[in-house]
């Protein structure tokens, strides 16, 4: 007799878990929603990957002042980047000149300029940069 009940037992427990298993409409609603969401944006990625050029960063410098230490003379400069790529391993080049001639160089890589941002350094010369002509240069970069 006990084994004959079981059976029923199981039933009527199968019954209720799924009398209130119905979804609501809110739930629908929301399940709705967030599929729109997810296929936005995934469609605006591809849209973006498939139709835009790729682009070069474009970094300017600015010459930002001089400043004697006991290393030398630090020459600080500003790098902008106003292009949408982004510029890894970015090599400046600052070089003194006097006429033609050309009198020291010094270099400095910055490790990362992403798009449309600035970063700060500074080059160090054992000769007075304000006694020369000065050019700031970048010289390369790496796609990262």
């Amino acid at each position: 007799m006990a084994s004959g009940t079981a059976p029923h037992r199981k039933q009527q427990a199968s019954a209720k878990a799924w009398s209130g298993a119905a979804t609501s409409k809110w739930e629908w609603v929301s399940a709705g929603l967030g599929l729109l969401l997810v296929l936005g944006a995934v469609s605006y990625l591809g849209f973006k990957a498939l139709t835009t050029d790729p682009f070069v960063p474009a970094v300017t410098l600015t010459h930002l002042g001089t400043e004697q230490t006991a290393g030398g003379h630090v020459v600080r400069f500003r790098a902008r980047n106003s292009s949408a790529a982004t510029a890894a391993a970015l090599t400046i080049s600052g070089e003194l000149y006097d006429g033609s001639t050309l009198i020291e160089t010094s270099e400095v890589t910055l490790d990362y300029l992403p798009p449309r941002a600035e970063r700060q350094g500074g080059l160090i010369f054992q000769n007075d940069p304000s006694a020369h002509d000065l050019r700031l240069e970048p010289r390369g970069y790496v796609d990262p």
